[in-house]
């Protein structure tokens, strides 16, 4: 495990250049609550697969080149505005 999960804002230049994606980010951030949380106890629940679909929605808007909806577009918590 990585030491340090970048925040969403930070990647903004990766996800532009194609080098990284909402989904690839959400996995990470998945893979970090599974490995952390259960001695933290943060979460009371993880809206998984709507975390996944939310965030592929957002990977294939980043790759047809119409960008993100919102500032939060990356952000495995983004609420989609439809």
């Amino acid at each position: 495990m990585s030491s340090k999960l970048r925040g969403y804002v930070a990647l903004a230049v990766d996800l532009r250049a194609g080098k990284t994606t909402p989904r690839a980010y959400l996995d990470e951030c998945l893979k970090r609550i599974a490995e952390l949380d259960g001695g933290i106890g943060a979460f009371v629940t993880v809206n998984k697969d709507g975390a996944i679909k939310a965030a592929d929605a957002s990977t294939a808007r980043w790759r047809s080149g119409t960008g993100p909806e919102s500032p939060s577009a990356a952000s495995p918590w983004e609420s989609p505005s439809r």
